[in-house]
């Protein structure tokens, strides 16, 4: 299956595809989603999911602080194995959601490997919500990252959704 989500590399003369809450539209030259210090939504709704389990793919961080800050807070975490530690970023899918990995806890050399955030999720009916937020993106030099060409879904039986144009 193809073409389920539009728009997928935010591409700025089509940006109608994505709702883009809170923090308005931000797009690097890149066209990567960057929020600096607001919060933010950015969501759209894939139609003609057929009833099953998926998974969703995103290339994503946030840094919650300050960079020596949050690096001090994620070294003296008690629980920091996962990445995700003080992170308030999640990518999500209906009702389901992943809060994505803390930058400080990725090389500069593995970022754009080891950035993906998977999400499972369960699709009843024929569409579902997907998107990147973060309610408390608001302190002092914290910034959230999703890269728009990364974005796939995958149903676990097999069939690959794959976002594109």
């Amino acid at each position: 299956m193809t073409y389920m989500i539009s728009n997928p590399t935010c591409d700025t003369e089509e940006l109608d595809a994505w709702t883009f809450e809170h923090g308005g539209v931000t797009l690097a030259e890149d066209s990567t989603l960057m929020y600096y210090m607001k919060n933010f939504d950015v969501w759209q709704i894939i139609h003609g999911l057929p009833a099953g389990e998926y998974e969703l793919r995103v290339k994503a961080w946030q840094l919650p602080n300050e960079q020596d800050a949050a690096l001090y807070d994620y070294e003296h975490a008690e629980d920091n194995e996962d990445g995700c530690v003080f992170t308030t970023a999640e990518i999500y899918a209906g009702p389901f959601s992943h809060r994505v990995k803390n930058r400080v806890s990725m090389t500069d050399e593995t970022v754009n490997d080891s950035s993906d955030v998977r999400l499972r999720f369960v699709c009843l009916d024929d569409s579902v919500r997907i998107g990147f937020r973060s309610n408390d993106n608001c302190r002092r030099f914290s910034r959230a990252v999703a890269d728009v060409h990364a974005w796939d879904v995958e149903g676990l039986n097999g069939d690959e959704v794959r976002i594109q144009n």
